[in-house]
């Protein structure tokens, strides 16, 4: 069978299409809108355990990441570390989503996990990199035809460095963004701004 996450998952993608339908007049109520998959075993113990970078090992995980894979795998996790972003969304990126005079990065709601748009100030670090980055096309992560760089091959990147780097032989994308989160409530940066 398949997991409650799998189906919430499935789920959530048609009731974009029956809200649709719904607005439109197509249908009267969106039918999905009382159904939700939980899991049979509560309090089940997660199956990876949460990593959480210090400022220090993010320091030397990049430039780890910067000798390993300077144009792909590098850039993707600096962006990570500086906007405590979600991959998918973080690959996304365009350089219209960049505005380096307000230091704003802007997530577009079709790209996120939560439907909704948001914006997220920019280190002077994060700014100072990015000016540096080729501009390919119109995705800041993009490939070397400029069309944007697929998953398959930033997470590629990702499962080789963590063969060669053991601090990040447990951790993917995600850690990243628990490593940012964490970091700013410790440095009492507002939730709300981490969120």
């Amino acid at each position: 069978g398949l997991s409650a996450k799998t189906l919430n998952k499935t789920k959530s993608h048609l009731s974009h299409f029956t809200i649709w339908a719904v607005e439109e007049g197509y249908i009267r109520e969106n039918p999905f809108e009382r159904v939700w998959f939980s899991e049979s075993v509560k309090n089940a113990p997660r199956k990876k355990p949460r990593i959480v970078f210090k400022p220090e090992q993010l320091e030397d995980i990049l430039g780890q990441a910067k000798t390993f894979d300077k144009s792909n795998l590098y850039p993707f996790l600096y962006a990570l570390v500086h906007l405590g972003s979600r991959a998918g969304e973080t690959l996304k990126l365009k350089w219209d989503d960049i505005d380096m005079d307000r230091g704003v990065v802007s997530f577009r709601a079709e790209n996120t996990k939560t439907g909704e748009a948001r914006r997220v100030p920019m280190s002077s670090y994060l700014r100072v990199f990015l000016e540096t980055l080729p501009r390919r096309g119109d995705y800041v992560f993009a490939n070397e035809k400029g069309k944007l760089m697929g998953y398959s091959t930033i997470h590629g990147a990702l499962k080789r460095f963590r063969l060669v780097y053991p601090m990040m032989r447990d951790a993917g994308f995600h850690s990243f963004r628990h490593s940012y989160a964490t970091n700013c409530l410790l440095n009492r940066i507002p939730v709300h701004a981490v969120q």
